[in-house]
């Protein structure tokens, strides 16, 4: 990892930190912070940003590895829950058994004591049989201010295209996904829709999102991704992201054997 960095000497970039569940090892995560703070000559960080549902920092070790992300300098951390109550979330996310962060009641305590430190968003993936309407936005919203977010984030399922096996995986994508657009178009005939303030809209290079304020200055996020959008991009030959595997290789996509860029010398 500290020789891709080095390759990257004055690059502008952001760190994204992602890939399973990056809390679920503290030691080894406190060692990657520890590495990506320490490299000399390495690119120039903008943004430092974690995603999770929160599982390490739920369990005995969690303060010390808050304290870790905090003199990090995580620029915010964004905590994945796709329903607020138990049962609802139950039926959309897995846990290993006993694992704290799968109790609501854990969840939001361990939002708020992260919240008391760091920037909290909160990511809700809009499904069928989980947040699919207005109403339960308005839920969602609730809970999350409760929690200690200060952004929502509504994403939808990706769309899809033929690059991807009909498994268990994309049949429960096709089942599931709502489209953003009928969501919003639900959203706006509530009578708090006439309250938010728009911040604007952003199309990236295979999303959109339409970023909106409450009257107490949430930011409440909506977000559609395509990945016929994305894969057209990436054949393009330009690159969009840097992806950097367990397995040494720095790569321009999510393949680890494709779009290879740059692999250590005994890879």
């Amino acid at each position: 990892l500290r020789a891709a960095l080095q390759l990257l000497h004055g690059v502008p970039l952001s760190y994204s930190l992602s890939g399973l569940e990056m809390t679920d090892d503290p030691d080894w995560l406190q060692d990657l912070l520890q590495t990506l703070a320490t490299t000399p000559d390495g690119p120039c960080v903008e943004q430092r940003v974690l995603y999770s549902n929160g599982a390490g920092l739920a369990r005995a070790q969690g303060a010390q590895l808050l304290d870790a992300l905090v003199d990090f300098g995580l620029s915010w951390i964004e905590l994945s829950r796709h329903h607020p109550l138990q049962a609802g979330n139950d039926a959309i996310m897995r846990f290993r058994p006993d694992e704290p962060i799968a109790d609501a009641a854990i969840f939001a305590r361990t939002a708020q004591r992260i919240a008391a430190r760091l920037p909290v968003r909160l990511v809700c993936i809009v499904q069928r049989g989980g947040v699919d309407c207005a109403d339960g936005v308005a839920q969602y919203i609730a809970w999350a201010r409760r929690c200690g977010a200060t952004q929502v984030i509504f994403r939808e399922l990706s769309r899809l295209d033929d690059a991807y096996r009909n498994n268990g995986t994309w049949r429960y994508i096709a089942q599931h996904r709502i489209g953003m657009e009928s969501l919003l178009a639900d959203c706006m005939q509530q009578p708090w829709w006439s309250h938010w303030q728009a911040d604007g809209m952003t199309e990236g290079y295979y999303f959109w999102n339409l970023r909106m304020r409450s009257e107490d200055g949430l930011e409440v996020v909506f977000e559609s991704a395509d990945y016929a959008a994305m894969h057209a991009r990436h054949a393009t030959g330009d690159l969009y992201k840097l992806v950097f595997f367990a397995n040494g290789r720095l790569c321009a996509g999510w393949d680890p054997d494709a779009d290879v860029l740059w692999e250590p010398a005994d890879g």
